[in-house]
């Protein structure tokens, strides 16, 4: 009985003492100081006042916005009207928007709701060729590629890929001469062609020599070859003789004249 009496008395010091020391850290000025100045940072910067942006002297009528002005300051504006305001406060009809800024919208031309900005819908201006402003796409347009008024070269590329001009799908770019010219074939695909030699596109993109006959220099031949070539309105060399070409068709050139065809 006494060894069980004096064990409950050392649990109840233990208890005592534990419970001593946990009022003692609760009540240290210490720790109320560091949760107090905690406090303090985290609710400061969120307690302050707000950024209402720029403030007018005077309350702005109907239709009108308090906007930032360029030498600093604040007023009202017009946000139908203003082109550097145009709808709210600080879009610029110029920024790829359009040309002016009517009933809040920037337009572009004959777009009365302008382009959006972008490269795939930026406003270009006029420039030879063009009367009125326009929305083009500087990533797909030919006539844009990259930058307003930025053509392709037709001898070289036909299409706009990513603000880069291409030949065909399969983009090549041709060197733009008789011996590399960018052409395209009737499935609608293009290519780097010598114009020079090629059947499809004798002397030219599209100009196709017909059976029986092959391309030499850029001219659709029939037979021998036309020693200099041919000039004027006889310019078809059929059977090394310069002739008409319907002619030639008929039999009346070259040095079977008579006797493939006549009348």
């Amino acid at each position: 009985m006494t060894l069980l009496s004096s064990a409950a008395m050392r649990f109840a010091f233990v208890l005592l003492f534990g419970s001593c020391a946990l009022l003692a850290a609760c009540g240290d000025d210490d720790v109320a100081v560091d949760a107090s100045a905690d406090l303090g940072a985290d609710l400061g910067p969120d307690l302050g006042a707000p950024d209402l942006g720029p403030v007018c002297a005077a309350s702005c009528a109907a239709g009108e916005g308090c906007c930032g002005l360029p030498d600093g300051g604040a007023g009202c504006v017009n946000l139908s009207l203003d082109a550097e305001n145009c709808g709210v406060c600080g879009l610029r009809c110029a920024d790829g928007y359009g040309t002016r800024c009517f009933a809040g919208r920037c337009e572009c031309g004959d777009g009365v709701d302008g382009c959006n900005g972008s490269r795939a819908s930026r406003c270009c201006p006029t420039h030879p060729g063009v009367t009125r402003p326009y929305c083009a796409s500087f990533d797909r347009d030919v006539a844009d590629c990259d930058g307003c008024g930025l053509a392709c070269d037709a001898r070289r590329t036909d299409r706009c890929s990513a603000g880069n001009c291409y030949c065909g799908a399969r983009a090549v770019v041709c060197e733009g001469t008789d011996a590399s010219l960018c052409c395209s074939d009737v499935f609608g695909d293009s290519t780097c062609v010598d114009i020079r030699t090629s059947r499809a596109h004798c002397g030219g993109c599209g100009v196709a020599c017909v059976t029986g006959e092959t391309c030499e220099a850029g001219v659709c031949t029939r037979g021998a070859v036309c020693a200099g070539g041919c000039a004027g309105p006889d310019a078809y060399c059929c059977e090394g003789v310069c002739c008409a070409r319907d002619l030639c068709m008929r039999g009346f050139c070259g040095a079977d004249a008579g006797v493939d065809g006549g009348p």
